[in-house]
């Protein structure tokens, strides 16, 4: 049966049905695992996290409030919240939402560096700075944050250059893949003149 009355097996099934990659099918699932159980705050992160990964923004963003009203103390719900409201052209909500992650659980690595990248797109650079220094202490794995405290680094004190191309080359170890750190590294040096290192990069 595709629509089990039990929500446990509705959630289960949404699980299974995610990995096998059924994104919409599981996304029903986990619709009905939360019409079953309306306060089940477990479904409705899951719903929630289908909407974002269907870049339904709007109602992901409702479905994590519901989650919130139930339980404030979720702070993944406070994280995805913020992501799709800062989607959503809704920065200074974000923010908030980011912040309320972290009062949560301080040692939020995702929450930390979504938030700086919150704070730079608002123009807080110093603030954003903090905030990606703070998700690699936390997080020295997570590729993402070292490529973005490079790039806030070379914009703002292109002095040390050095520094961004020490964090470009540590999110490209962490990452083999990871395209964007490739082009912004070339970027960093095609804008110190090192132009052969550039166009490595480039070609990577």
């Amino acid at each position: 049966r595709l629509t089990p009355t039990n929500s446990d097996a509705a959630l289960q099934l949404g699980f299974a049905l995610r990995e096998g990659g059924w994104q919409e099918e599981a996304a029903n699932a986990f619709a009905s695992a939360a019409q079953i159980k309306p306060d089940w705050v477990k479904a409705l992160c899951a719903l929630g996290n289908a909407q974002a990964e269907a870049k339904q923004f709007s109602a992901s963003a409702q479905t994590f409030r519901m989650a919130l009203e139930l339980d404030p103390s979720l702070d993944d719900a406070w994280n995805c919240l913020g992501s799709a409201l800062k989607e959503l052209g809704d920065v200074d909500g974000a923010i908030y939402c980011f912040r309320s992650s972290l009062r949560v659980r301080p040692t939020h690595q995702h929450a930390c560096h979504h938030l700086g990248n919150a704070l730079r797109e608002r123009g807080c650079g110093l603030e954003a700075l903090l905030c990606f220094e703070q998700a690699v202490q936390m997080h020295p794995t997570l590729a993402a944050a070292h490529s973005s405290l490079a790039t806030l680094v070379k914009e703002q004190q292109p002095h040390l250059l050095h520094i961004a191309v020490r964090h470009y080359y540590e999110a490209i170890r962490i990452d083999p893949y990871y395209a964007d750190a490739y082009s912004n590294l070339g970027s960093a040096y095609r804008e110190a003149s090192l132009f052969e290192e550039a166009i490595r990069m480039y070609m990577a």
